[in-house]
């Protein structure tokens, strides 16, 4: 099956398909309630199955999460996109499988992640070459602190204990 997503205007989008989620055949994101995961056309996407990531990220509050943990340095005067969504970005890169950040650079022309992600926050290749370069040892050890997060969050979630792990 392929995935396709559109955006729709909200004002088409009633409360009652805004908590409904039945098939993947229509998928109304809670990240986004302006775009929908269809199977009936509409801007198309190859890399449509991130949109299924980004609502998973956001149904697990990874946006809250990465906040709390990483004290990334940003002392930037002109920007458009924070430290934490150059970091969402580049997740969503290695996520799909794209080896070059440069990729970054096809994704801000992708309807389908631009209305996903919000146009203001898609990042090009340069962005994300300076981010690499802002980063200091210590930000090692906030992703350190953010991946137990989201590995403690798994176990709570499964019912298991984190501590046999330690």
């Amino acid at each position: 099956m392929r995935l396709y997503a559109k955006a729709e205007s909200t004002k088409t989008i009633t409360k009652a398909r805004l908590h409904t989620i039945s098939t993947l055949t229509s998928l109304s994101l809670q990240c986004n309630t302006n775009v929908t995961v269809t199977a009936d056309g509409g801007q198309l996407s190859n890399d449509a199955g991130l949109v299924l990531f980004q609502e998973f990220l956001h149904r697990i509050n990874f946006r809250q999460l990465a906040n709390q943990c990483l004290k990334l340095p940003d002392q930037r005067r002109f920007w458009k996109a924070s430290m934490i969504d150059i970091f969402l970005e580049k997740l969503l890169l290695d996520v799909a499988g794209y080896l070059h950040d440069s990729s970054a650079n096809d994704w801000q022309r992708d309807p389908v992640l631009a209305a996903t992600l919000g146009s203001s926050r898609l990042v090009s290749q340069p962005s994300l070459s300076r981010f690499f370069k802002r980063l200091e040892d210590a930000d090692l050890d906030d992703f350190r602190k953010l991946i137990w997060q989201v590995a403690a969050l798994a176990f709570r979630l499964s019912g298991q204990s984190a501590s046999c792990w330690i």
